[in-house]
């Protein structure tokens, strides 16, 4: 048994360091040198079911790396009561948005982090 307590331990030591990067390093890239806009994102719901489901699963692993981090720091698990047609949902009102066609989805996916972690944030 103390192996597995000694493999726990050495886990979450190379798991800390990373979980706690700034989301900044986050990109959105897929098989191209270009960033992601929102345009794009919906262009693909509608036209290429694959690549949205690959976009998809970036964003819920994204927002699920922040959730990660964010636990780490406050011990909260701001994703518990959220699901991923909620996400989805956010993300495609938020870049449906006139404003918002040139953004990016890496800024959508932070957008939605954004009103989950905002001041209603209990600690």
């Amino acid at each position: 048994m103390k192996i597995f307590r000694d493999i726990k331990a050495i886990i979450i030591l190379v798991i800390a360091p990373i979980a706690t990067t700034s989301a900044a390093y986050a990109q959105t890239y897929f098989a191209s040198d270009t960033t992601v806009t929102c345009e794009t994102y919906l262009h693909t719901k509608d036209s290429d079911p694959e690549i949205s489901g690959a976009y998809d699963l970036w964003a819920f692993g994204y927002v699920s790396g922040l959730n990660v981090s964010n636990y780490y720091l406050k011990k909260v698990d701001l994703l518990s009561n959220h699901t991923r047609p909620e996400i989805l949902r956010f993300i495609k009102t938020y870049c449906s948005d006139e404003s918002a066609s040139k953004k990016t989805l890496k800024e959508a996916v932070e957008k939605y982090w954004d009103t989950l972690s905002g001041p209603r944030q209990v600690e």
